[in-house]
């Protein structure tokens, strides 16, 4: 099936997210640091190695943060397109040929929460088994598994509905929009609550599918990829998507969801967004 609407709109409201936590909220890190070889995800031929972090900072419209555009292999630079290098920057690592014995380093912009947007009946799942073990909450000592890595916003869309609003076709669809927060860190947690809680009455672009900017790999297909930018070329009223409401809470213990996961601290952001869109033509 080709990407629909509810696709587009989920993919743009979690960059949206994404910026506004970096952008106001400075969620990110920079820094240096050795990479791991890791066989779980080679893809054709090519080896992957990744840092001790989770996802990357990769939008350029984010002011101070090191995104980069290679490696550096026992200290020399190797830039994107070399030796089959490309950056994988939503698992934190980088795909190359097979370079033996070397060290693999980088300088990199790690987010403070890893963004992920996965359908509702997911999120209970990821909770029980991508989060079982409590490693991922810490910065993680040797190569990531590849897996969902905490601290994290997932981001789900619920449910939603549509009314005719004007003759042609016109219709308003309402979207209900969970973002789960789950992080070790409760003053992180107020404040990505805070940011999310703001946001009322804005709006944000949505745009081509073609425009994410993502290949299969992780890296981007433009290497200049910045979120304004894009979220501006998308200026017309039917383009874009507006926050009515949101409601927010948080628990300093996630023992209501399980035992396991005492140690969490969770919130949920809930957004009402609406689209005024031609669904019929």
């Amino acid at each position: 099936m080709i990407p629909q609407y509810d696709h587009k709109l989920g993919c743009y409201f979690t960059l949206y997210l994404e910026n506004r936590l970096l952008e106001k909220g400075q969620a990110f890190t920079n820094t240096t640091g050795t990479f791991y070889p890791n066989d779980q995800n080679n893809i054709n031929g090519l080896t992957f190695s990744n840092s001790s972090y989770g996802q990357w900072v990769y939008d350029h419209s984010i002011t101070g943060a090191i995104i980069p555009s290679g490696v550096y292999v026992n200290g020399t630079e190797v830039n994107r397109g070399t030796s089959g290098l490309s950056i994988d920057f939503l698992n934190g690592g980088a795909y190359h040929e097979d370079f033996g014995n070397s060290t693999v380093s980088g300088a990199f912009a790690y987010k403070d929460f890893n963004t992920y947007f996965k359908p509702e009946n997911e999120t209970q799942v990821l909770l029980r088994d991508a989060f079982r073990s409590k490693d991922p909450l810490g910065v993680l000592t040797g190569s990531n598994n590849l897996k969902i890595n905490a601290p994290c916003i997932i981001v789900s869309s619920k449910n939603s509905s549509s009314e005719p609003l004007a003759f042609g076709g016109l219709d308003e669809v309402t979207y209900n929009i969970q973002a789960l927060v789950l992080t070790d860190n409760y003053y992180d947690l107020d404040g990505a609550l805070s940011i999310f809680r703001d946001l009322r009455e804005d709006y944000f672009s949505v745009g081509d599918f073609e425009k994410i900017p993502w290949d299969s790999k992780g890296d981007l297909k433009d290497p200049n990829y910045s979120y304004n930018e894009i979220n501006a070329a998308f200026s017309g009223g039917y383009e874009k998507a507006y926050i009515d409401k949101v409601n927010v809470n948080s628990t300093n213990s996630s023992s209501s969801i399980d035992d396991a996961f005492s140690e969490f601290n969770i919130g949920y952001a809930e957004f009402s967004v609406i689209a005024y869109r031609f669904p019929r033509n």
